[in-house]
């Protein structure tokens, strides 16, 4: 349920997969393509049924997979079945190309009562799960405030752009695709959007969500206009200022006063914030129907449920009574030199500081393998690391880091070591060590992969810590709700953080949650003795998000 990773297999023809379930009459298939190359996406299939585990299989259906237009787009599949299997085996014979490279695909439903084949059909609601986000799109949770505002549009609904100025996978679709991690890009700068037909409503506001590149190609102002004649006629319902975006892939809201029903609604962009030498850029685009006031994004406003309140004092984002949280260094667009170019299209070196985990930097070379980054300069003690999607024999199992001050002409190594393990993907880890030096270019290098891969080395985020915690590892257990001192809780746009008074000797797992059900650990940390200070760093946007520190004895 998470498109924005996928399944590879290097085999090229009859790859596939069998999947145990509980059981069920298949009648279709969903598949969402990948992000990748499409000349690796499967041409056709074969699916089969079995009963006894797997022994003996009965082919169910066969036949050609429907053609992906583009990225991360879902196609159905549908035939005749009644009868109920619980392993079912999926096939891909062949590739579309045929690729020399491999088979890839994002997602695989296997339906029960499927639609008719060959189209797009993910406008149900019920599109999956963006990376990190337990907040379902179009599912308010707060029954008891206020109507949340509903984006009216659906992955699916026919977009026009204003041109087809745009590279392949960076096309006006994408910014009604409920995914942050893609976007709509046009070379045009100015006067650029497009026009979403949608099942219609009163729009009363926007919800924007900033693109991964340089904010310079962010949007600056909007007119939203609307039509029920399928766009012969506009009439202009809204124009202003886009709220500044902070941070990349963060949500602003704009308001206004309509109380006209529309189906078509076109959105312009006049002008970008720098302006921009390149291109508009913008990852989401939502038309609200009961939108909040404008002015920023108001995710929570304290009337979810059970705000932990006892131990959380509002305050301004640097607490001066703790120690100096660790800052990273980085930011997406510093430039970026990879030891190697032998990485896949989609999987370079500059994934790893564009702030999204779902993208990761894979290198072929599987040793000594890494990149360069030069950044605004800074003292580094300690480096922030997420685990990539795939297989964990991949992870770097230890590293060198070492500064320049002149360009990288020379470096001074500054640290090494052994890279904490990651139990989970997507999991962040961090070492620190002692440095008083600032260097503006830092080189990283990874020796080694914990299989070692055959494969490759890969990483999802690489962050280069001025004031660092101590190195963690992840040793999660039981509740101590006392060990919570203090929480600094900042405006939107900032980060989120509180500290803690740790034990020597005891390991600290930090855990968020958007429903209080399903708890997700982002980050362990290692008692040192005295208090230690936890932000949270990650950049999805939440309507709430709630946090614990379970302790290890």
């Amino acid at each position: 349920d998470n498109p924005s990773t996928k399944y590879l297999n290097f085999d090229k023809v009859d790859t596939g997969l069998t999947i145990t379930t509980g059981g069920g009459v298949v009648t279709g298939l969903a598949l969402t393509s990948a992000n990748d190359a499409p000349d690796r996406d499967p041409a056709n299939f074969i699916l089969s049924g079995s009963n006894d585990d797997g022994a003996t299989f009965t082919e169910i259906a066969s036949g050609d997979v429907p053609e992906f237009v583009k990225r991360l787009e879902r196609q159905t599949v549908s035939f005749e079945n009644d009868v109920v299997y619980t392993t079912y085996e999926l096939i891909f014979p062949t590739t579309v190309g045929p690729s020399s490279c491999c088979m890839q695909i994002a997602e695989i439903a296997l339906l029960t009562g499927a639609p008719e084949a060959g189209g797009d059909e993910p406008g149900d609601n019920e599109g999956p799960d963006e990376p990190g986000d337990n907040v379902e799109p179009n599912e308010p949770e707060d029954n008891e405030g206020p109507d949340e505002p509903e984006d009216i549009t659906l992955p699916g609904d026919e977009v026009v752009p204003t041109s087809d100025n745009s590279p392949g996978g960076e096309q006006a679709p994408n910014a009604i695709d409920d995914n942050p991690s893609t976007k709509y890009l046009n070379f045009d700068k100015v006067d650029t959007g497009l026009t979403i037909t949608t099942g219609g409503g009163v729009v009363t506001g926007l919800g924007l969500i900033s693109a991964n590149d340089a904010p310079d190609r962010d949007p600056a102002n909007f007119i939203l206009s609307g039509s029920n004649d399928d766009g012969a006629t506009f009439t202009e319902i809204a124009s202003g200022d886009v709220p500044e975006f902070v941070e990349r892939f963060e949500r602003q809201t704009v308001s206004f006063e309509n109380d006209v029903a529309y189906t078509t609604y076109e959105l312009i962009f006049p002008t970008t914030v720098g302006p921009s030498g390149c291109c508009m850029q913008i990852a989401e685009i939502e038309l609200l129907a009961g939108a909040p006031e404008a002015g920023g994004d108001e995710p929570d406003d304290n009337e979810g449920p059970d705000e932990p309140d006892d131990n959380v004092e509002p305050n301004e984002p640097e607490d001066n009574e703790g120690p100096d949280e660790p800052e990273d260094i980085t930011l997406p667009g510093d430039e970026v030199v990879p030891t190697s170019d032998n990485s896949p299209g989609g999987e370079q070196a500059p994934n790893a500081i564009d702030d999204n985990p779902s993208t990761k930097y894979l290198n072929f070379d599987k040793v000594d393998t890494g990149l360069t980054i030069t950044t605004g300069g800074g003292v580094v003690t300690g480096l922030g690391l997420i685990s990539a999607n795939d297989a964990p024999d991949r992870d770097p199992a230890n590293f060198i880091l070492s500064g320049s001050n002149d360009d990288g002409a020379t470096f001074t190594e500054i640290a090494s070591g052994d890279v904490p393990e990651f139990v989970e993907r997507f999991e962040r880890q961090t070492v620190s060590f002692e440095n008083d030096v600032a260097y503006t270019t830092y080189e990283l290098i990874f020796p080694t992969t914990v299989g070692p891969s055959g494969c490759c080395m890969q990483i999802a985020e690489i962050e280069l810590l001025a004031g660092a915690p101590e190195a963690g590892g992840d040793e999660p257990n039981d509740n101590e709700s006392n060990q919570i001192e203090d929480m600094v809780l900042t405006p939107f746009g900032f980060k989120f953080g509180f500290v803690i008074n740790t034990d020597e000797g005891k390991s600290y797992m930090v855990e968020a949650t958007g429903d209080l059900l399903q708890w997700n650990k982002i980050e362990t940390i290692n008692g040192t003795g005295s208090s230690v200070q936890f932000t949270d760093t990650r950049n999805e946007v939440f309507q709430y998000q709630y946090y614990r520190v379970r302790v290890a004895e």
